[in-house]
């Protein structure tokens, strides 16, 4: 970006930034209110002249200081959580890497049993980790979320994220295998069970391996991803009578595909 570029760039956020004539006369008046009130201990009226302002003012980092005194007086001179909950989400809104307002909300959600909440704050405290320290945070918070919420897709999502740092995590794709198979996501499934055979033995693998033949043909059509499967399953069992009767009829089915 050049010079002039970032200049205008400048220029455009001062002035998006900047209060009409009208609405300076107001943030004048709201101060005058504040320091009143302040000194006479009125911290209820306090409380709504910070929100007034910090719903009147433009500049990011004052709406965050606005919202985030509001907050810390809701829960000091009133105690009342959920209303301090409310400015400091308004604060995690602004700014999703404000760690007093991350560490607030997951006290406070975690009290009220708020998970999804819970969640969606730890995920935000998790980005600000350095990437190391991030696998095992996800893993924490995919288990929790696995065990309170009833929100499949913001489990999976979870889960994959602890994929994408540990692509063979035993948790994560036992988790996956099972949130898949409710959901009835066959081609996900597949795929999860593909990465659970390569660390499964005995007779788990033979179970396995049966399920994914069946997976493949039956609720994919997939004659070739079947036809692995089995292929795979009678390296293990030569015997294995179902895989034999299962191959037989893949292998004519792809016979009929082919020119």
């Amino acid at each position: 970006m050049s010079d002039q570029d970032m200049s205008q760039n400048d220029e455009q956020l001062t002035a998006s930034n900047e209060l009409t004539s009208e609405e300076q006369g107001q943030l004048k008046a709201l101060d005058e209110n504040l320091q009143k009130f302040e000194g006479l201990k009125r911290w209820s009226d306090v409380i709504k002249t910070l929100i007034a302002k910090a719903e009147l003012i433009k500049e990011p980092a004052d709406k965050v200081a606005n919202f985030a005194r509001a907050g810390e007086l809701y829960i000091e001179k009133s105690s009342n959580q959920a209303e301090a909950i409310k400015c400091y989400q308004r604060v995690l809104d602004i700014d999703r890497t404000n760690v007093d307002a991350i560490t607030r909300l997951k006290d406070m959600y975690e009290k009220r049993r708020d998970w999804e909440k819970l969640v969606d704050v730890m995920r935000a405290e998790i980005e600000l980790l350095d990437e190391d320290d991030r696998p095992l945070r996800y893993a924490e918070v995919a288990e929790l979320a696995t065990q309170r919420l009833r929100k499949p897709e913001v489990c999976i999502e979870l889960w994959q994220k602890v994929l994408e740092f540990d692509a063979t995590n035993p948790k994560a794709i036992e988790a996956l295998a099972g949130l898949y198979e409710k959901s009835r996501d066959w081609e996900p499934l597949t795929k999860v069970l593909e990465l659970q055979a390569e660390s499964t033995t005995g007779e788990n693998l033979v179970a396995l391996l049966l399920k994914l033949g069946s997976l493949y043909g039956d609720k994919l059509n997939d004659d070739r991803g079947a036809v692995r499967a089995f292929e795979r399953l009678l390296e293990l069992r030569p015997d294995e009578r179902r895989a034999q009767e299962q191959l037989k009829k893949r292998y004519a089915a792809l016979r009929d595909w082919e020119p």
